[in-house]
């Protein structure tokens, strides 16, 4: 800002200074800028009678003001600002030319068309014109696939052309068949398939694995009663003469349809083996229980794993996480084969007991008169 203010009269041509310098900063020719009522005026000055009065070259049309403030304006400067607006217009104006010329050539001209862009570099490519009279030269209207169409002016033709197969094209939520490459040089694969099962399997339909010319599958489902869903997954073999099923269910049970849970036991695999002694003992250390959980699986019963453990601490596992309802986490969670370690520890505690019983026996016969 320059030094003072000044007193702008509307009507009047006439600006005095206060405490300004007018003589010094100023020249016939310059301009003065001030803002009166938020709105900025640039003022030509067309003499300058003192350091504190000029004269402008027309008469001030804004309202009258006293005391304001004002910068002095150079004529070169502001000659500087026109001449720096009028190249930038000018560019402006050359680059929406370039536009119009560019859009004219891309609607009409019958081939290859350069665009010009404003700093002056260009580009060249086919018309859009090009493009469609190119287009309506081909085949029937088709694209060849060698010049990036489709070969055809169908749907069902353009797959056919592109080598696409049922997965590809199939208009369904879902995948319903596909099949799968397990050894390309063996030549044999695996479905996936999801079927609505006969009567041989459980209600609902599932996921098929199937590998072809075989009688063997396995089925997983949901089955459903009524409005509320019941989670369970099935694994099955499902023959024309004969279809059992291992059932998962949502309580946490499974349970084998047409058997039996079995695991090995075969002498020649084992090694170690040795009789459990003390039954009787370990009996006694142990006891069959009933509970609740504190987790969200159903009420039980058995062993305490913690107490089998004393036992037989080669039928106790360490599990993974359980998080209980009150949110607490037990880590490591033990579990228990309740099956090997009853039929072991039960066989030989009545053996034990059957001693004792013979035992007995003969003590009684010994007790018996003319014995």
């Amino acid at each position: 800002m320059s030094a003072g203010t000044i007193t702008l009269t509307n009507g009047s041509a006439i600006v005095g200074g206060s405490g300004t310098s007018f003589a010094t900063e100023l020249a016939a020719g310059d301009f003065i800028v001030s803002t009166v009522g938020g709105v900025p005026y640039t003022l030509p000055v067309k003499t300058v009678d003192s350091n504190t009065q000029l004269t402008l070259v027309s008469n001030f049309t804004g309202p009258t003001q006293s005391g304001a403030a004002w910068s002095a304006v150079p004529r070169v400067a502001l000659n500087m600002v026109t001449a720096a607006l009028v190249a930038q217009s000018a560019e402006a104006l050359r680059g929406l030319n370039y536009d119009k010329q560019n859009w004219q050539q891309v609607y009409s001209a019958a081939g290859n068309i350069t665009v010009k862009l404003p700093d002056g570099t260009t580009f060249t490519g086919p018309s859009w014109k090009y493009l469609s009279d190119n287009m309506a030269t081909k085949s029937g209207g088709a694209v060849p696939v060698n010049q990036g169409g489709t070969g055809s002016t169908t749907a069902s033709g353009a797959r056919t052309n592109l080598g696409l197969g049922d997965l590809a094209t199939e208009n369904s939520s879902g995948i319903r068949k596909q099949l799968f490459k397990v050894d390309p040089q063996l030549g044999s694969t695996v479905e996936l398939n999801v079927f609505n099962p006969g009567a041989g399997v459980k209600n609902g339909s599932g996921l098929m694995f199937r590998r072809p010319a075989s009688d063997g599958y396995v089925i997983m489902q949901y089955n459903t009663s009524g409005d509320y869903e019941v989670s369970n997954v099935i694994m099955g073999i499902d023959t024309a003469s004969r279809n059992v099923s291992w059932d998962f269910q949502l309580s946490g049970n499974a349970v084998a349809n047409a058997g039996s849970w079995l695991s090995n036991s075969d002498k020649d695999i084992k090694t170690n083996i040795k009789v459990i002694e003390n039954p009787l003992k370990k009996m006694r250390m142990m006891h069959g229980y009933t509970w609740e959980r504190l987790d969200d699986a159903p009420p039980g019963q058995g062993f305490i794993a913690q107490e089998l453990m004393e036992v037989m601490p080669t039928a106790v596992f360490e599990g993974g996480r359980t998080e209980l309802k009150d949110g607490t986490v037990v880590e490591k969670t033990l579990s228990v084969d309740v099956t090997g370690a009853s039929a072991a520890l039960h066989h030989e505690a009545i053996l034990a007991l059957m001693e004792q019983i013979e035992d007995l026996k003969k003590q009684v016969e010994a007790l018996q008169p003319g014995s």
